[in-house]
């Protein structure tokens, strides 16, 4: 887990502020930059967390957001039941809120 927030977030602050101040007309590549890093940082977490791929996706990656996405959605149906359609929402919401926000919003404050 903590191979995941390393591998995040050290690139997401160090490269929004280059993007931002050094390089501003090359912002694209810099996303670009912290989309792979993103996905080698899930990588690396995988890898060293040792858990099942259902196990770490729900726990490490999604890490209660999924259960907020699962309440949101549960709400449109009236018999509680789920649908098609839910876990891939779930998927959708927990990356964006835990992975897509924060680089917007860093990119925003620098």
């Amino acid at each position: 887990m903590r191979a995941l927030a390393v591998l995040y977030w050290f690139p997401v602050i160090i490269i929004s502020f280059y993007t931002q101040f050094g390089f501003p007309d090359h912002q694209v590549v810099g996303i670009i930059i912290i989309l792979v890093m993103t996905i080698i940082a899930w990588a690396v977490s995988f890898k060293l967390s040792g858990m099942t791929m259902v196990s770490w996706y729900h726990e490490i990656v999604l890490c209660g957001t999924d259960k907020i996405a699962m309440s949101i959605s549960v709400l449109s149906n009236s018999d509680g039941k789920r649908s098609w359609w839910m876990l891939p929402f779930e998927a959708y919401f927990g990356i964006l809120i835990k992975f897509v926000n924060p680089v917007c919003l860093i990119m925003f404050i620098f």
